[in-house]
């Protein structure tokens, strides 16, 4: 999931997301693939804020996978206008028990939100994927929302249209949801633990 908005200076948080393009599993659903990252968060100074991940479905398979962040909140939201928050995020992965399994690849992120209500953040953007092969730049579109539960909880819900510039047609994964078979729609959830509770 992409970094809404910082956290303030000294705040702290632990994310966890799971879920990804709708594939068609087979002899059981079509259902959003069950992607997973595990992700610390903290305030470095006001607007900036730093993270790590780890990625546990990779892990699953034998790959350590990891990802380090940065997001940058260089607007704030006045009335109807958005806040503005842009993401670096490295990912970097090794299988020791594969010669080529090492690899690392940056991401970026650029996403616009609103408060709708004092609990309820809205929000939209776009993520870029960064790589040496075709296509060298795959995206995603999102919008999102996150609903804060008191100080300490936070829920969030995500609907990505994944890759929409690409042919989804002739891949091995089928992709039942795919726009004019192009890239594919998605969903991920996230759930938000705000240990000192986070200003709302």
């Amino acid at each position: 999931m992409a970094t809404v908005r910082p956290l303030e200076p000294d705040e702290r948080a632990l994310a966890f997301s799971v879920g990804g393009p709708v594939a068609t599993l087979p002899g059981i659903a079509d259902v959003p693939l069950p992607y997973s990252v595990l992700r610390y968060r903290w305030g470095v100074i006001d607007n900036l804020e730093a993270h790590v991940g780890l990625h546990p479905t990779m892990l699953a398979f034998g790959t350590i996978g990891m990802d380090f962040g940065l997001s940058y909140e260089f607007l704030h939201q006045q009335k109807w206008l958005p806040s503005l928050c842009f993401g670096l995020n490295p990912t970097l992965w090794l299988n020791p028990f594969n010669q080529n399994g090492v690899g690392a690849a940056p991401s970026a992120d650029l996403v616009a939100s609103w408060y709708a209500a004092p609990k309820l953040l809205l929000y939209t953007g776009g993520q870029a994927f960064f790589q040496l092969d075709e296509p060298y730049v795959p995206w995603a579109a999102l919008v999102g929302t996150e609903w804060r539960i008191g100080k300490m909880i936070g829920l969030s819900l995500e609907a990505k249209w994944y890759a929409p510039f690409q042919d989804s047609e002739f891949r091995i994964v089928n992709f039942p949801i795919s726009p004019g078979n192009r890239g594919a729609l998605g969903i991920v959830a996230g759930f938000s633990l705000y240990p000192g509770g986070a200003d709302e």
